[in-house]
């Protein structure tokens, strides 16, 4: 991930990053509940990567070319993996 510092007016230090998923695979969910035992997903890639870093974000930016009318698959199958996982992680 790259990090980025940005300065505002405000003079509130920001300091964001960009995580590209795109650059592998990242398959659907397959169903196994081992994220609700454990918290995080069963496939170890980009998804647990988030999940790790989440409790130090205050924000997601989430960007996507658009095709078909909805975003791309990857990234959905990256949503439904993390929104899953992370709902078990905050029980």
């Amino acid at each position: 991930m790259k990090t980025i510092e940005v300065y505002n007016p405000f003079c509130i230090r920001i300091c964001s990053g960009i995580t590209f998923i795109g650059l592998q695979a990242v398959s659907g969910c397959i169903a196994c509940s081992k994220c609700q035992e454990t918290g995080y997903c069963c496939m170890d890639d980009k998804v647990n990567e988030l999940l790790k870093k989440l409790p130090s974000i205050d924000g997601v930016v989430i960007g996507s070319p658009v095709y078909y009318g909805s975003a791309a698959g990857q990234l959905t199958a990256f949503l439904d993996r993390a929104f899953q996982a992370g709902f078990w992680k905050s029980r």
